[in-house]
């Protein structure tokens, strides 16, 4: 699986830039039409037989859930006639899997939930920050993109902590070392440790860092993924909070 995996990886954003220049993108966007979507990877020389085809586009409907191109209703359709209509039955208990897991993330749903352990060794879930936006940040503390943003996080908990909550899942090995970090570095936000749960890091579809997610004061997601702090977040929740009249 781990060389299927780096043998197609991006297969369908190759494929569809390729001289043959295959729509892929509206047949997801506008058609929803699984029966095209799997012939045209079928037509590809190094697609031998369904079954491949078949783990091609859930891998790659998987990845291309967060590319803006592709409209996340429009994946979750093509999973559900995936589902529905399976290449093996094995095929279909995934696909169906798969569009679960995909639409906990979608604006609008409540996110994975977690109970993960703070830096005092309290265990705190997603529940304990209801009644104001969380600001749900994954970050680790040798990451240079990661550090860039650490002094905002810090900003928005001086400035904005009567209508936010700044949350950060940290992947540090080493809670001690965390703590260290956040001492050293004058950091007061809310630190949980993935240690206790790892499968949050699977669960939010955590394939690079920083990423984040904005959650409403009811407990569901307002922006998936969020915008990071260096790239105007704080302006993104200021217009959100004007639509909605709170400022």
């Amino acid at each position: 699986m781990e060389l299927f995996r780096v043998l197609f990886k991006d297969f369908i954003f190759y494929y569809t830039n390729s001289e043959e220049d295959l729509d892929f993108r509206s047949i997801v966007n506008r058609n929803q039409q699984l029966q095209k979507a799997r012939q045209l990877v079928l037509n590809h020389p190094a697609v031998w037989n369904d079954t491949l085809a078949e783990m091609i586009l859930l891998q790659e409907f998987s990845e291309l859930f967060y590319r803006g191109e592709y409209h996340k209703e429009a994946i979750l359709i093509m999973l559900d006639s995936m589902a529905l209509d399976p290449v093996t039955p094995e095929f279909g208990i995934y696909a169906s899997q798969l569009k679960q897991k995909l639409s906990s993330l979608v604006t609008g749903n409540p996110p994975p939930d977690f109970s993960l352990l703070d830096l005092a060794g309290t265990t705190l879930s997603l529940s304990d920050f209801e009644g104001k936006y969380t600001y749900l940040f994954f970050g680790t503390t040798d990451h240079y993109g990661c550090m860039m943003e650490y002094p905002f996080l810090q900003s928005y908990i001086e400035k904005h902590a009567a209508y936010l909550n700044v949350v950060t899942v940290m992947t540090s090995e080493d809670r001690d070392k965390l703590d260290d970090f956040m001492r050293r570095n004058g950091y007061s936000w809310t630190v949980l440790h993935f240690e206790g749960q790892p499968g949050v890091l699977d669960d939010y579809m955590i394939r690079a860092y920083p990423t984040a997610y904005l959650i409403d004061r009811d407990g569901k997601l307002l922006l998936s993924p969020a915008t990071i702090p260096s790239e105007g977040f704080e302006q993104q929740l200021f217009r959100i909070m004007r639509s909605r009249g709170e400022i």
